[in-house]
């Protein structure tokens, strides 16, 4: 069974803007979901997305489902903090409906202020962080976990781990 046929099954999915085709299944089953803005699918693919209209558009429109839940900010997959700032500031939509992504190679005052500011941050595996689920990769959750909670050890707000449900993608 894959990540996303568990998703489904438990009421929740993630929509990636290069399946645009998967909405209306979301909409019809789904307790609840998000939108995905594909910057990793096509990083992958060797086409980068350069303009992030249409994504915008799409997440306009999943905005207007009651249960979509939040759309992930476009980012540059390898990029610079400047670059990924770049297009958080471009965000179109309200910010309790954004997620920006913090890259695991990033800087720590990236993550504060990102955490400080935004409602939800993804993360996103990264750099020499980008296998999931390695020992490299845990020593890192650990020193964002310190970053991200409070004294409480609660996170300062929600978090969501991009392809840390399926470490194989």
């Amino acid at each position: 069974m894959t990540a996303a046929e568990v998703a489904v099954r438990a009421g929740h999915a993630f929509v990636s803007y290069a399946h645009p085709q998967q909405m209306g299944l979301a909409v019809a089953v789904c307790q609840s979901f998000a939108v995905d803005c594909a910057a990793y699918s096509a990083w992958r693919s060797g086409a980068p997305i350069a303009n992030w209209s249409g994504y915008y558009a799409f997440a306009a429109a999943a905005k207007k489902q009651p249960a979509c839940d939040f759309a992930v900010i476009p980012d540059v997959i390898d990029g610079t903090e400047e670059e990924n700032d770049a297009l958080v500031a471009e965000w179109p939509l309200p910010a309790w409906f954004g997620a920006p992504v913090w890259h695991l190679a990033e800087s720590f005052g990236r993550l504060e202020k990102l955490v400080s500011e935004w409602p939800r941050v993804c993360l996103g595996s990264s750099g020499e962080y980008a296998q999931v689920g390695t020992a490299r990769w845990w020593r890192r959750m650990g020193q964002v976990m310190r970053v991200v909670c409070d004294d409480a050890g609660q996170p300062v707000c929600r978090l969501h781990g991009l392809r840390m449900l399926d470490p194989a993608s």
